[in-house]
């Protein structure tokens, strides 16, 4: 590990000095091998590294289904060997996929809708943000601080979308993987 994160303020429950591992922001394995360069890192205790490593492992064990971005169909092909190591999550699945009808461009189209757990989205996404606000400006958020991470209607999103798209010297707009993250 690099001594730069040794010994620091863990970025996810704030403890000072008890970082001990340089954490991806994002985990690794959301991106092919050839987009994993230049991931935010930030310093984590391994308490909190492990907890937000269970989630990434529920997460690329489903995410990779929804992808829309260039390396989608890379991704997917991850995701196979991934499920054969992960039996647990394989047979839930499995269990629980549902076929279902899918209106786009005016036909439709019969598709698979598998169950994600959203508790595990919302504490993953949670780790993120705390990740992505110390790695882009330094800011230590608080145990006590709130943060929430939530899926958006439409509207909301359209809503929420003009107040990022004020001005500011602050903005950070980046793209990981090919547009795996924006």
């Amino acid at each position: 590990m690099s001594k730069r994160f040794k010994g620091k303020t863990c970025v996810y429950c704030a403890r000072p000095n008890s970082s001990e591992i340089c954490d991806h922001v994002f985990a690794r394995e959301f991106f092919t091998k050839d987009q994993r360069s230049n991931l935010p890192q930030v310093p984590a205790c391994p308490k909190c590294n492990g907890k937000k490593g269970e989630l990434e492992h529920y997460a690329t064990g489903v995410l990779p289904l929804l992808g829309r971005h260039a390396d989608a169909a890379a991704n997917l092909s991850l995701l196979y060997p991934r499920l054969e190591k992960n039996a647990k999550l394989r047979r839930e699945t499995e269990e629980k996929k549902e076929k279902v009808w899918v209106k786009q461009d005016g036909l439709f189209l019969p598709t698979m809708k598998i169950p994600f757990d959203s508790a595990k989205r919302r504490k993953l996404f949670r780790f993120i943000v705390k990740g992505l606000m110390w790695y882009h400006w330094e800011v230590l958020l608080m145990p006590e601080d709130f943060v929430d991470a939530k899926l958006l209607a439409k509207e909301e999103e359209d809503k929420l979308w003009t107040v990022f798209c004020m001005q500011t010297n602050k903005r950070v707009k980046e793209s990981l993987g090919a547009g795996t993250v924006r």
